[in-house]
């Protein structure tokens, strides 16, 4: 399930950025989101499901923005 997801978003990135930019944006990517959800998860992890929907939104938003 995993796998496909990763394999799903490093092809998003590799679209928006080209083939060699795209494994640097995929890279980043992956990277921020970790740098965003360890703090979190020892902060207050009973907010995380919330708090994942609300990042989900900020995501798809900004994709969007990005891309028009």
């Amino acid at each position: 399930m995993y796998k496909r997801q990763l394999l799903l978003s490093l092809g998003a990135c590799r679209t928006l950025a080209g083939p060699a930019q795209g494994w640097v944006l995929w890279c980043g990517v992956l990277s921020a989101g970790a740098l965003a959800l360890v703090p979190l998860l020892s902060y207050a992890p009973r907010r995380l499901p919330g708090l994942a929907l609300g990042a989900g939104a900020v995501a798809a938003a900004l994709l969007l923005l990005a891309v028009f």
